[in-house]
């Protein structure tokens, strides 16, 4: 959210200052380090060419060790590797909210400027065989052991992201983009989990910056597996727990598939409306690209549900790849809304699950906006 970071008013000196270790390149080696996952966004094939984004289990390295290269193991099957076996271009996306543990975001909303993110633009190619490939394919499975046992029938093969452009955002003043050649020359930020913002008070931690909904009581809770009678409300579970999410546009630069991290709300927690609504203002990069190109898409994974309630493993285990770690891609067009009645409809919901929302500066324009949408997948 690009725009929101950019505006060094949001915040005290203090929580801007703060920030001014690690280096922007060691953040990102360590958003990309310590992430197990990402969101891809490529040029869709089944979307006649809009994007279309889609949740991938990735690896920089074999075990604990980080190249900062950012390998994949994917099928022509899947429709990420269907997409990119016909245009390389691609971006990922990266979220703190995404780690475990004190590492993460605790109680501030994702969408908040110091909640880091990191999108990576360039393109997705396949390696071909080799001592490059072999060191690839030993970089997946040592951090996705259960990629060794996927069925070889499937057409498996490794694939690895060549970075163009990186745009990081972790403190309020303005996203940065970090040079590829000082992405690759840093090493992963180390001490993250006991780092001290110091933000303002409507940050602290404790305060009521997210209202998440109970799991284990909602009325939404479908049967698991889901089976093809129970997925419509499966569906309906996963974006009604979900807090946030990575919204994929077009870049209306270089026309090219891009992606944010955003907050969202269906409604209050235990009324669930299926309307995904956002919180956007103009100086948001995503409404630019919006501007010019309203298709849109909006991945949610189970993964980024249990991150924010557990300190173990998410997905019961599995990685986020696996089919069984829930995850939903919803696409459509992206609109402002401009009827009263919706408005405070969107805001109701939006504030009621992101209290902190209500106190953003009324001079930044903040406005309601909602996907329409048009394809699940």
């Amino acid at each position: 959210m690009a725009g929101i970071l950019g505006l060094a008013m949001f915040a005290t000196p203090t929580a801007a200052a703060s920030l001014t270790s690690p280096t922007d390149a060691e953040l990102a080696r360590y958003l990309v380090h310590e992430n197990s996952y990402g969101v891809v966004a490529t040029r869709s094939i089944h979307l006649d060419g809009q994007v279309f984004s889609n949740v991938m289990s990735v690896s920089d390295g074999i075990g604990n060790n980080s190249t900062g290269r950012i390998f994949f193991y994917m099928t022509v099957m899947d429709a990420t590797g269907a997409d990119l076996a016909k245009d390389s271009a691609a971006s990922i996306t990266f979220s703190q909210a995404q780690i475990v543990g004190d590492q993460s975001c605790g109680a501030k909303d994702p969408e908040d400027p110091t909640c880091a993110r990191l999108t990576i633009s360039g393109d997705i190619v396949a390696l071909a065989n080799g001592d490059n490939k072999d060191f690839a394919l030993k970089a997946l499975f040592s951090r996705n052991p259960a990629m060794a046992h996927w069925p070889l029938g499937h057409g498996w093969d490794v694939l690895e992201m060549k970075p163009q452009k990186l745009i990081l955002l972790s403190h309020y003043g303005g996203a940065a983009h970090v040079p590829v050649s000082d992405y690759f020359a840093a090493a992963p930020a180390r001490g993250l989990g006991t780092r001290t913002f110091k933000p303002d008070a409507s940050c602290a931690a404790g305060s009521s910056l997210i209202s998440r909904v109970d799991t284990s009581t909602s009325n939404l809770k479908a049967a698991a597996p889901p089976t093809p009678a129970t997925k419509p409300q499966e569906a309906r579970k996963l974006v009604h727990d979900a807090i946030w999410g990575v919204l994929s546009s077009t870049s209306v630069g270089d026309k090219k598939p891009n992606s944010y991290v955003e907050s969202v709300s269906d409604g209050a927690p235990g009324f669930s409306t299926g309307r995904l609504w956002f919180y956007l203002t103009d100086k948001d990069d995503i409404v630019q690209d919006v501007a010019a190109n309203n298709n849109v898409s909006f991945t949610i994974s189970e993964a980024m549900l249990d991150s924010e309630v557990t300190s173990g493993a998410v997905c019961h285990g599995v990685i986020a790849e696996d089919p069984t770690c829930g995850r939903i891609t919803l696409s459509g067009q992206l609109h402002l809304l401009s009827d009263p009645a919706d408005i405070k409809s969107a805001k109701a919901a939006l504030f009621a699950r992101h209290p902190v929302m209500a106190k953003w500066p009324a001079t930044h324009g903040f406005m309601a906006y909602e996907l329409a949408i048009s394809e699940i997948f």
